[in-house]
């Protein structure tokens, strides 16, 4: 049987659509939530005690970066209800990443806690994948 270049087309979409649909997705255990828009303060404080975890320092200097776009009337209309002056990250399990990159794996735990009240967001998780789902969540 000669392969076709419609023949090697062909198998690249079956393998790809097998690879989909046995890709490891998370199971939600539980899902709760309330949209409230809030302002942002320019003068953000970012609390946590992972110097470093450079993958949550580049999340974090990509956030700032995006709230600067952010026309400041835009942010403006949202403070009247909240505003948000302060984001506290705590991490169970560290993020130390002196010795390596962290890499995602498979066993990998995302799963995470996220809080805003009284002008903070507090995000809980036991691994920094978690945080970063968390940090992701609360900027939209």
């Amino acid at each position: 049987m000669k392969l076709t270049p419609m023949i090697l087309i062909h198998k690249f979409l079956l393998l790809w659509f097998i690879a989909i649909s046995e890709c490891l997705i998370p199971k939600v255990k539980q899902y709760a939530t309330e949209y409230h828009a809030c302002g942002v303060s320019r003068s953000l404080s970012v609390k946590h005690n992972y110097n470093s975890c450079y993958i949550l320092e580049d999340a974090l200097k990509r956030f700032a970066l995006r709230l600067e776009e952010i026309p400041q009337r835009i942010n403006a209309l949202s403070a009247e209800s909240c505003k948000v002056t302060t984001v506290q990250i705590d991490i169970t399990e560290d993020c130390n990443e002196e010795n390596g990159k962290l890499w995602p794996s498979d066993s990998m735990k995302e799963s995470y806690i996220l809080n805003v009240s009284n002008g903070t967001i507090h995000i809980q998780s036991e691994e920094i994948w978690g945080a970063l789902h968390a940090w992701k969540q609360s900027c939209n």
